[in-house]
């Protein structure tokens, strides 16, 4: 018995001590387990700076290239309002330089603008026609028309614009009456005996200065005048008269029915012996006329019926001079 109870007393002890030997291994144990562990709550503390920072550096990457890509926008932005202006500015200056009528002066990649210098072309096209149409006797529908023309070697131009309806009273007949008529017709028109021009160009084609009926212009009548006038008149140039003192004068260029020029005249009016005191009546008018084209023999000294008739009527006419 005693011995019993002595080795349980003693079996105590040795529990106790056992226990604390236990528990200071597992605090040993715990303390090298903390010491050797993984830092849980460190790295948890570390993930969160680290995604802090990258958030960080994500922002300000964005904002950097935000502002990258407004600042390569307005770069882009400017440099197209740059192209624009100069773009603008070549078109302004070819497009002024076509004005100008010396074309385009644009550069390579850009498209020429013809548009101004087609237009006048266009237009200066159209009224070369119309000058054309009107010179040969058609009006613009294309419809043929008495037109007065111009007189070459006798005149100039007629009355542009005139009838032929006063052109044939004339006491004139038969053959002589025709060939006149036919003459007379696209040279002076309606002015008849009356007719005059202050000066001719483009050949005869083109009139200068005044035109129309003396007598209605001037109010003195042609037929009124001496051949003496007359030339003193025509003569403007060779008494040193400027054009414009020959237009201001009342100086003339083609004058009568048959729009005889200055040196026509006066070579016909020497050869046929008239006295310069003769009247321009229309009786000596005709005689001139008549003189003049039978020595050349034919029409072609008259621009009028030259550009307003065919072959087939100029041979006739030509037919007729022998016939008066």
């Amino acid at each position: 018995m005693t011995d019993m109870r002595f080795a349980s007393i003693g079996g105590q002890s040795n529990y106790a001590q056992a226990g604390k030997a236990v528990a200071r291994d597992a605090e040993k144990a715990l303390d090298v387990t903390r010491k050797n562990s993984v830092d849980f709550g460190g790295l948890a503390q570390a993930g969160m700076e680290v995604r802090s920072k990258e958030k960080i550096a994500a922002t300000k990457a964005g904002a950097y290239v935000k502002r990258a890509e407004i600042a390569a926008d307005k770069t882009e932005k400017l440099h197209a309002a740059k192209m624009k202006g100069a773009k603008a500015g070549v078109m302004r200056k070819a497009g002024g330089l076509i004005a100008l009528g010396v074309g385009g002066l644009a550069e390579k990649s850009e498209k020429r603008d013809y548009s101004l210098y087609d237009k006048k072309i266009a237009d200066m096209k159209t009224k070369n026609d119309a000058d054309r149409a009107t010179m040969a006797g058609i009006d613009t529908s294309g419809k043929k028309v008495e037109t007065p023309a111009l007189a070459a070697n006798t005149g100039g131009t007629g009355a542009s614009g005139a009838s032929t309806t006063a052109a044939s009273a004339t006491p004139l007949e038969g053959a002589r009456k025709e060939l006149a008529d036919a003459i007379a017709g696209p040279e002076s028109g309606s002015w008849g005996y009356e007719a005059f021009n202050q000066g001719g160009a483009a050949g005869g084609t083109k009139v200068l200065g005044k035109s129309g009926s003396h007598k209605d212009i001037y109010g003195t009548s042609l037929s009124d005048m001496t051949l003496g006038q007359i030339f003193h008149k025509q003569n403007t140039k060779q008494r040193g008269m400027s054009l414009d003192e020959h237009y201001r004068s009342g100086g003339l260029h083609a004058v009568g029915r048959y729009q005889f020029i200055g040196p026509t005249l006066q070579d016909e009016v020497s050869k046929m012996g008239l006295s310069h005191d003769t009247k321009f009546t229309p009786q000596v008018q005709d005689d001139i006329f008549f003189s003049h084209i039978k020595r050349v023999g034919n029409i072609s000294p008259w621009v009028g019926p030259s550009v307003n008739y065919g072959q087939g009527k100029k041979d006739h006419l030509n037919s007729l001079i022998s016939q008066i």
